[in-house]
């Protein structure tokens, strides 16, 4: 499943790896700038494993920090974060254990 939130910016990154997969871009609007930590914690633990959300420089620190509250590991996670990067996330029976960031590619 890829996710995304409802700015065109998002969906827009998402749409070639949408086109490799045959998946749909999904809109979640809890993910969208400005959203509640709540509300982003909320979609990524209804998200199914294996997806692909993509979402702003504000709600990702938050939403990290956010698992990192609750226990998440996060020993190799940068002091701040680059545009274009990501984190892998891993869950073990519902809840995220771990978080892996990935630079941005270099082009």
């Amino acid at each position: 499943m890829l996710l995304s939130s409802p700015y065109l910016r998002c969906i827009q990154t998402l749409e070639p790896l949408s086109e490799l997969c045959g998946l749909p871009v999904v809109v979640e609007p809890r993910i969208e700038e400005d959203s509640p930590l709540e509300k982003s914690l909320a979609a990524l633990e209804d998200a199914p494993d294996n997806a692909v959300l993509c979402s702003h420089g504000d709600v990702i620190p938050d939403v990290v920090n956010g698992l990192f509250r609750r226990g998440m590991d996060m020993t190799e996670a940068p002091r701040s974060l680059k545009k274009a990067s990501l984190f892998v996330l891993h869950r073990e029976d519902g809840v995220f254990v771990r978080a892996e960031y990935w630079d941005p590619p270099t082009v």
